[in-house]
């Protein structure tokens, strides 16, 4: 089939794959009958092909809802009531179109091509195309799931995650399948299922860094186990991941720093592991509209580089992040990078008694964010717990807006870190305490109505 024929095909499979949404409520409608059905390798390629839905539509509340960003009074006062509420921790009930939506979209996109694969069987003439598309469509699979339990659930923790409401795990495209949350344990044990099947499966390279390779698998593996604050797993999959990849871009050389330009990164820069963006639904999720916490600015050393590439000010004093890794200042950068990885094995190492190989991690990418023109002097921590502390500390100012700082929030107050949020409007403040309820935000109320689930508290 030649690629024009293809493309005509792919614009069939489309529509499909966009209407096998989550739950019965989004699947009322049928395919029609002239709609194309995927049925062979090159159907699944192009349905995996689809950045759109598959990368650049990641669920992302968590980014505006931490100490990262607030909204200044004008802008909180130009929203809509729902996103003042949100902004307050106070939801109110909130319908389609919805970060649900679009992360169950991209879960069943992968579970046809998943489905596809297995009708079309694995034969010997493509078996190795075969299993790289299986392990494409896992991978995919596992992101959306993970950032979703992210999202939507509590922080892993040992003792309750038997019974701590979870996710729909949604790994079939039949709508008579009925949606039930699985638990917070049953949900981790699946994303950690399908990555680890797909690791020995996706090719360890890929043509674009919107597709995922066997970094990518292991990149999400360490992201997973960090999140269930399991930091020997963490450990062994952020170094395989690094193994693969592991180049970090020096700001004084790799970047150019321009006073006033929005946007100084390159959009597939040597750093991306895995290229992923946010979709925004509220303004403090829109990098144009938030404004950097001034607690957080002031953590920078003036000769650290960061400072002046991740943030610009604004004319009216506020200032505004321009660190994503992307071609527009209205989506935040969610992938895989090295540094990420730099991080969470420095860490990992650190717990695990291994401060030497922690600091050297640490200071191998701090270095790197170093004004050259200054002597770079390396950071020291006199034991483990200090080195860990210290991680922490840049971690959260290295992966500002990266859709990490709220889970990272989470599972370190399940370590008893009682890292609490609060927000000033206008004349008086708002909290959000450390583990309450509302770290986990309601589901959309039409699907709560039309599937039974459980809904959050908050």
């Amino acid at each position: 089939m030649d690629n024009k024929a293809l493309s005509i095909r792919f614009r069939h499979l489309l529509p499909l794959a966009f209407l096998l949404a989550s739950c019965q409520h989004y699947l009322a409608l049928k395919p029609a009958a002239n709609v194309a059905i995927p049925a062979s390798l090159n159907d699944v390629e192009l349905l995996l092909n689809n950045s759109q839905s598959l990368n650049f539509r990641s669920a992302s509340m968590g980014i505006g809802n931490t100490d990262d960003f607030f909204l200044a009074d004008e802008a909180y006062l130009a929203s809509d009531e729902r996103e003042r509420a949100a902004y307050r921790w106070a939801w109110h009930e909130y319908n389609f179109p919805n970060e649900w939506n679009t992360t169950y979209q991209a879960i069943n996109i992968a579970n046809l091509s998943l489905e596809t694969l297995e009708k079309v069987g694995r034969g010997n003439v493509e078996g190795v195309r075969w299993d790289h598309l299986k392990g494409t469509a896992l991978v995919y699979r596992a992101f959306h799931l993970l950032n979703a339990l992210w999202t939507y659930s509590q922080a892993y923790d040992p003792g309750t995650a038997a019974s701590d409401p979870g996710i729909v795990l949604r790994t079939s495209t039949d709508i008579n399948v009925a949606s039930t949350r699985s638990s917070v344990g049953d949900c981790y044990r699946k994303i950690v299922s399908d990555l680890k099947e797909a690791a020995p499966l996706i090719g360890s390279t890929s043509p674009l860094p919107t597709l995922p390779d066997r970094a990518t698998a292991y990149g999400l593996l360490a992201r997973t186990y960090l999140s269930m604050r399991n930091y020997g797993e963490a450990l062994l999959y952020s170094d395989s991941c690094l193994a693969l990849h592991h180049d970090l871009l020096d700001f004084n050389t790799d970047i150019a720093i321009i006073p006033g330009q929005s946007l100084l990164f390159g959009r597939f820069n040597k750093e991306v592991v895995f290229s992923a963006l946010s979709i925004p639904m509220f303004r403090t999720e829109q990098p144009y509209n938030a404004s950097v916490d001034t607690v957080l600015l002031a953590q920078y050393h003036p000769d650290d580089l960061r400072r002046q590439a991740f943030f610009w000010e604004r004319p009216d004093g506020t200032t505004e992040f321009r660190g994503m890794y992307h071609i527009g200042n209205d989506q935040f950068f969610t992938g895989i990078s090295t540094a990420e990885m730099y991080l969470t094995r420095a860490e990992c190492q650190a717990r695990a008694g291994e401060k030497e190989k922690a600091m050297a991690d640490l200071n191998a990418l701090l270095e790197r964010r170093w004004d050259g023109r200054v002597p770079f002097e390396e950071r020291q921590a006199a034991d483990g717990a200090s080195a860990v502390d210290l991680i922490l500390q840049e971690r959260r100012k290295e992966l500002v807006g990266r859709n990490l700082r709220f889970i990272d929030i989470k599972r370190l107050n399940r370590e008893g870190r009682q890292i609490g949020l609060r927000r000033k409007i206008e004349t008086g403040f708002v909290d959000l305490p450390a583990n309450d309820p509302r770290w986990a935000f309601p589901l959309p109320a039409d699907i709560i109505s039309q599937t039974g689930m459980p809904q959050n508290r908050y």
